[in-house]
């Protein structure tokens, strides 16, 4: 259960940090995992349930992020607002008896969501692939030999800019230059340059040959000595000075605005190298490892559902499929291609945030919206009334597959209990800036069948389950486990694309089971061939189709609100009003038998570890 578990915890946390720029990553999505996981498995009504980053969920969050930049809105804080709100809605909802609500939730809403979730897995793996091609394009030796002949002729020109802007600021201490007499002592200026020039610019422009600090300290008179260079190296540079100097903070307001001015020119110019970007075989290695972790992991999964090996083994290798194609492939690419340069999981080597400069906050979120900032607070409630929709229906639709009698479960759920506690981790995460959690299907489904004792059956006839072994021990361990791999730090920078890989499969594995995919099949199939269903057999063709159109015609509307920046946060709002086409329009255009038979629950052919008409 933590290799079922942790795998789509280090995958939705990587795309986390990719899709919100850092603000929350990898880390973030480790600790929020365990924190959830602990107090619903010591409080839960079903502990049962493992909650896990989902990815709805992570969509949801991307979009609220785009929107919170369009607005120049401070991520977190809104966040911090939404997650409050997220309780109060679900105390009230549960005060209310709102679980009640999940009748009205059927396979029509069901299929559209997954393969709604699916395209976009799809879409967002291929358009990465896409992506670095664009920035890494395949070409000959001439081409990147003359693209970095222009980057270093930029960088002279730039450094000239530099030199002369920080000539009337401070003079850099050039190491080349340190008079190391101790009886004729070095009078120099030592200046601050912008994090940003630091890290990105004087790096590459002087290399070794500059003496710099990343904080902005005053001009100072010191006297530096061969003695006081003794033990000196380059790194943590900014600490050594100031250990050196001894200096306070900078006060003086003309040299502040020579500072601003400083801060500008690097701005302006800063552009002019992203050409450092460009890197030979990148794109191809990366196309190569996204294709081949989704390759790997979809054959490893087929062999579960062959006669190959043992019975017990091959369900081994196929439930930990996904594991095994990414540490083979990341482990292949580590050993045998270590020049081509790909992009990495952003993980910190000690314990702390994933880019704490773009969080900008501490471990607590103090937000910083004002009450005068009524439409910040707007939207925050906006935002939380359309994830509580997220995390409403996957939490108590997976509470409800786990309480069908086919699963063996003995001691029922309390639903309403379980949805305030949603909402408790949730205030939670957005107190401490993490992602939001809630119950993960495939991995609570896998939980039940790995405690489920079956009765002996006859050979060929369907295994069923004699008992569960109901208990807490699992779901806490398995969380604190998740915690505990969060110090892993740098042995967990996966390359990205292998990440992509597994969000390629996610999407593709998806679509398995989803009666929307089986029947557009249907429109290339004769009549003669139709398989031997319901919807099949009672419906006449045209309309089965039309019913499949309508859902498709809903899918193109709810995947349009979702690829605009501007639109996307409304998308759990349009699933709503898929509901009320279902219950309200559809009664009137097709009758209550072809609504059963094609709208109506399937039996289960087998039970696996995976319930195909969710969404991971």
């Amino acid at each position: 259960m933590f290799f079922a578990s942790f795998v789509p915890a280090i995958s939705f946390g990587g795309l986390m940090g990719t899709y919100t720029d850092e603000t929350m990553g990898t880390i973030e999505t480790l600790f929020a995992q365990c924190i959830c996981g602990v107090i619903w498995g010591l409080f839960s009504a079903q502990p049962l349930l493992i909650m896990s980053a989902t990815g709805p969920v992570l969509i949801f969050e991307a979009s609220l992020y785009n929107f919170c930049a369009a607005l120049h809105l401070d991520f977190l804080s809104v966040r911090f607002y939404a997650g409050l709100f997220i309780f109060l809605i679900a105390t009230c909802i549960s005060a209310l008896d709102g679980a009640r609500l999940l009748v009205y939730v059927t396979r029509f809403t069901e299929d559209i969501f997954a393969t709604l979730i699916s395209a976009i897995f799809i879409a967002e793996s291929l358009h990465f692939v896409w992506h670095t091609f664009k920035e890494n394009p395949v070409e000959d030796y001439f081409f990147y030999e003359r693209v970095h002949s222009d980057c270093n002729n930029k960088i002279k020109n730039i450094n000239d800019i530099f030199v002369n802007t920080t000539t009337t600021l401070a003079t850099p201490i050039l190491l080349s230059n340190l008079n190391n007499n101790p009886n004729n002592p070095n009078i120099s200026l030592i200046s601050s340059i912008p994090t940003n020039i630091t890290t990105k610019t004087f790096n590459k422009t002087f290399s070794n040959n500059i003496l710099f600090t990343s904080t902005f300290l005053p001009p100072t008179q010191h006297f530096l000595t061969n003695q006081t260079f003794e033990n000196f190296n380059l790194n943590n540079v900014s600490e050594q000075i100031q250990r050196i100097t001894n200096i306070s903070l900078l006060q003086n307001q003309n040299l502040n605005s020579t500072f601003l001015h400083l801060k500008h020119q690097s701005n302006l110019h800063y552009k002019e190298i992203e050409c450092f970007e460009a890197e030979p075989n990148t794109a191809l290695l990366t196309a190569i490892v996204v294709f081949s972790t989704f390759i790997l992991a979809f054959m490893l999964k087929k062999l579960r559902e062959s006669f190959y090996l043992g019975k017990h083994l091959r369900k081994i290798i196929g439930d930990f499929g996904v594991l095994i194609s990414i540490t083979l492939i990341a482990l292949m690419v580590h050993l045998f291609l270590p020049d081509p340069y790909l992009q990495r999981l952003d993980m910190p080597d000690h314990i702390n945030f994933t880019n704490l400069e773009k969080r900008g906050h501490g471990l607590i979120i103090k937000p910083k919206i004002s009450a005068s900032d009524w439409y910040a607070i707007l939207t925050a409630f906006i935002a939380a009334l359309l994830v509580f929709i997220l995390l409403f229906v996957e939490t108590e639709i997976t509470e409800l597959l786990l309480c069908r009698k086919e699963r063996g479960c003995k001691k029922g759920s309390g639903m309403h209990w379980d949805l305030v506690l949603m909402g408790i981790c949730a205030f939670l995460c957005s107190l401490f800036g993490l992602p939001w959690m809630c119950a993960a299907a495939v991995q609570s489904l896998a939980h039940c069948s790995s405690l489920s004792v079956m009765k002996k059956t006859a050979p060929g006839a369907r295994p069923e389950v004699d008992y569960v072994l109901e208990q807490r021990v699992t779901t806490i361990g398995v969380s604190l486990l998740i915690g505990l791999i969060a110090f892993g730090g740098n042995y967990l920078r996966l390359p990205l694309a292998s990440l992509f890989g597994v969000f390629l499969y996610l999407g593709v594995m998806n679509l398995r089971g989803v009666q929307l995919i089986h029947r557009i099949v249907l429109f290339f199939i004769p009549k003669k061939y139709l398989p031997d269903t319901r919807y099949a057999q009672e419906m006449s063709i045209w309309r089965m189709h039309l019913y499949t159109w309508i859902q498709l015609i809903c899918l193109f509307v709810v995947y349009t609100v979702k690829y605009f920046k501007k639109t996307a946060l409304a998308f759990p709002f349009v699933l709503m009003l898929f509901i009320f086409l279902r219950q309200i329009v559809l009664p009137h255009i097709f009758t209550q038998p072809e609504l059963k038979a094609i709208d109506g629950d399937e039996s289960e052919d087998e039970d696996d570890y995976y319930d195909p008409t969710l969404p991971v």
